[in-house]
């Protein structure tokens, strides 16, 4: 038993040094990161690009998913086809 107190204690310091702190922006980096992309032509920032089909891409296998739970409901498809309309009006 004190074997095991004593290698949890040998391991602790090693761990602890080793987890990497969350970095945290502050208030103003949060500012003007929301203030970039609401400026006029922030939309074509290929990375800002690159986020949004990401995030249509997420929904589109939610709507997929969704589709193959409910059997085919028509109103996923609805769904999908606005999806893939907005998407289509965001990158034209």
């Amino acid at each position: 038993m004190d074997q095991e107190v004593e290698i949890k204690r040998a391991w602790l310091p090693t761990l602890t040094n080793k987890v990497p702190l969350p970095v945290r922006m502050s208030t103003t980096e949060q500012l003007d990161f929301i203030g970039t992309i609401l400026q006029p032509g922030s939309s074509l920032n290929p990375a800002f690009l690159n986020i949004l089909d990401g995030a249509f891409v997420a929904l589109l296998l939610v709507f997929v998913m969704l589709a193959f739970v409910t059997s085919g409901n028509p109103h996923i498809f609805a769904l999908m086809l606005v999806e893939l309309g907005l998407w289509a009006s965001v990158k034209w």
